[in-house]
């Protein structure tokens, strides 16, 4: 009786154990490859989803620096794309006093992309306004998944 008590209890233990090792791996695994620069989450500024390729492009073509994304079956339309929360409020701020109707979609980017988006958002946080759209321009065109 007394060792079908530690058997249970040792049990219970492995399983809670193994139950929030595999909760807390999952959310470090992410943080492990933020660290090695090889993905991170990244800030995308979306101003439009469609199923219709041709509707995608008549919308990013509204704004200077669109670029449509397909995203799975949708085409996402992108006006920019940071990693930092100082680029993104500076976007955000930007954006909106040119009453501009976006989406902050956060989004996983790898390798060589992520590289080039860290040299353009330092150029971008030491910018002023003029230029966002310039710069914003060069981050979409570069990156992987971009359609036009």
């Amino acid at each position: 009786m007394k060792v079908k008590k530690v058997a249970i209890a040792v049990g219970c233990a492995l399983l809670l154990g193994i139950g929030f090792g595999i909760f807390f791996f999952k959310d470090a695994s992410q943080d492990i490859k933020e660290a090695l620069g090889t993905e991170a989450m990244v800030y995308a500024f979306q101003v439009g989803v469609y199923t219709n390729k041709e509707n995608a492009i008549v919308e990013a073509k509204k704004y200077e620096s669109g670029k449509v994304i397909l995203d799975e079956e949708l085409y996402r339309v992108y006006i920019a794309m940071v990693k930092s929360e100082e680029a993104r409020d500076k976007l955000k701020q930007y954006y909106d006093e040119q009453n501009i109707e976006y989406y902050v979609k956060k989004i996983n980017v790898k390798g060589d992309f992520l590289n080039m988006l860290n040299k353009y958002e330092d150029l971008l946080l030491a910018s002023n306004q003029e230029v966002y759209t310039y710069i914003n321009k060069e981050i979409l065109a570069n990156y992987s998944d971009v359609v036009i």
